[in-house]
């Protein structure tokens, strides 16, 4: 029986918060009247890693299901489109 497992979890946590970081960031920003940039600079770089790295663990494992990582790497498809959109908007508008 395929069970879900602490890794699926931590993925689901971090691809949510990644995503939430990037859509609501500029949002808060201004009300906190502090530089947000190097969180931002440096949450998503390691946020992506430590997806990446729990993804490959979470697909790798035989006992445990994929349905948490899937839904996972279907978030974390989304965030990196929503990155490069804004890379592709910012090297082309700049």
């Amino acid at each position: 029986m395929k069970m879900i497992t602490w890794r699926s979890y931590t993925v689901m946590i971090l691809s949510i918060l990644l995503i939430l970081n990037i859509l609501l960031l500029d949002l808060i920003a201004p009300y906190l009247n502090t530089f947000t940039g190097t969180l931002y600079y440096l949450f998503v770089p390691v946020c992506l890693g430590a997806i990446i790295v729990f993804l490959v663990l979470s697909f790798k494992s035989k006992k445990e299901s994929n349905i948490l990582p899937v839904l996972a790497l279907i978030i974390t498809l989304i965030t990196l489109a929503i990155i490069a959109f804004f890379f592709s908007l910012g090297a082309n508008f700049a």
